[in-house]
């Protein structure tokens, strides 16, 4: 990812836009999971493995701000575009730049950099429409979201606030409506990106603050209250981290950092109450590194190379999480942002922002090498992040 200076009141120029924004990407559940980027995630509860599913993918430039709704082939994971009023909702008041489904499959929250809001959406699970519900402007002082994420249960809901350096914080009620949590919005460091929320029940979180002096800042709240607390210290990367994935059984942080071209793994100290240990050996990445995802089973990770316009396969170590690059490098569209993770593990998916597409993948669950390509779907005009229905 580029480091010009994030976008406030102008929308910028697609290009500088791109180059700036990575999230989707998602953190996963274990046997069910569907990332990070800057992410969020879900479960895949009642739905089997051949259910019919559907895709969301926020696209902030195309007819001034939209989202575009897919439904997921289950025998071959090809998207294909809802039909009549279902396929685009349009959002120009709200332009979306990263979504997560909750964990009922029921809603949608997308978040807007521009209007510094989360709107929320019903969604119609026979026909995967989209009902705007409501539209929740951040607290006071947060500025710029570009990373949402929901935790299990659905008790919480994250915001990270690239422009203030901040993350609001909202409950969530049986009904998906929103309560903003008092004190938001809460400091955590310069220029946050990709934020991850914990799916194993450790309660914490994890935001990639991306600037040249880079940190991760950990966090973690006390349930019923949503209200994250800084955890220390803070660990130190340098060189811009960007994108943000725990793996589904909460050992492993992972972060992607655009600035060295690496992936670096922390393992999370059980226990510990969310403090990371020391950092594992980096691997190499393409060029700006952003989005990042692991498997259902936290044993592959997939990063998406904004400026390298491919996508890297990992082997992740049981016991340690380092990551090491495994099969060939996968070509993708122009300047990748997210990766998602299908919920079965089965498929995933990486949102090219600068081609207006997305590229499908099957993984090699065998060997964890070169996933196939499964094919490449029109996403409008500069899509930035997807979310997969449970």
């Amino acid at each position: 990812m580029q480091t010009d200076t994030v976008f406030v009141n102008d929308w910028p120029s697609t290009e500088k836009w791109m180059d700036r924004t990575i999230h989707g990407s998602r953190p996963q559940l274990r046997k069910s999971v569907c990332m990070v980027v800057f992410a969020s995630l879900f479960t895949t509860a009642a739905l089997g493995n051949t259910a019919l599913r559907y895709a969301y993918v926020t696209d902030p430039v195309g007819g001034g701000g939209q989202i575009l709704a897919y439904s997921i082939t289950p025998a071959n994971g090809k998207l294909l575009p809802l039909v009549g009023a279902c396929a685009v909702t349009p959002a120009p008041n709200n332009p979306p730049i990263a979504a997560v489904v909750d964990f009922t499959g029921e809603y949608l929250y997308t978040v807007s950099n521009v209007a510094s809001t989360v709107s929320f959406y019903q969604i119609n699970l026979l026909t995967g429409c989209l009902v705007l519900k409501n539209v929740y402007p951040l607290a006071p002082g947060g500025l710029g979201p570009v990373a949402v994420g929901v935790t299990p249960h659905n008790g919480c809901l994250f915001v990270s606030d690239n422009i203030s350096g901040t993350v609001d914080a909202f409950t969530i009620n049986g009904n998906g409506t929103l309560v903003g949590v008092p004190g938001s919005p809460f400091p955590v460091g310069p220029a946050p990106q990709g934020l991850a929320v914990d799916e194993a029940g450790g309660h914490y979180l994890y935001v990639a603050n991306d600037v040249a002096a880079g940190t991760v800042t950990p966090m973690f709240w006390n349930p019923p209250s949503c209200q994250p607390k800084p955890i220390l210290p803070v660990p130190t990367l340098g060189g811009f981290p960007v994108g943000v994935a725990i793996d589904p059984a909460g050992q492993f942080l992972l972060v992607t950092n655009s600035g060295t071209n690496t992936l670096v793994t922390f393992p999370i100290i059980p226990g510990g109450g969310g403090a990371l240990g020391p950092a594992n050996p980096l691997a190499g990445t393409g060029a700006s590194p952003a989005g990042v995802a692991t498997t259902p089973f936290g044993d592959m990770a997939w990063v998406a190379d904004n400026a390298g316009n491919t996508v890297h396969t990992y082997l992740l170590n049981a016991a340690s999480g380092a990551p090491a690059i495994n099969g060939l490098v996968q070509p993708t569209g122009v300047k990748p942002l997210g990766v998602t993770v299908d919920w079965t593990g089965t498929y995933f998916y990486v949102v090219d922002s600068g081609a207006g597409t997305i590229h499908g993948y099957k993984p090699n669950v065998t060997t964890g090498k070169t996933p196939v390509a499964i094919g490449v779907f029109g996403a409008g005009v500069a899509p930035t992040a997807m979310a997969i229905q449970p």
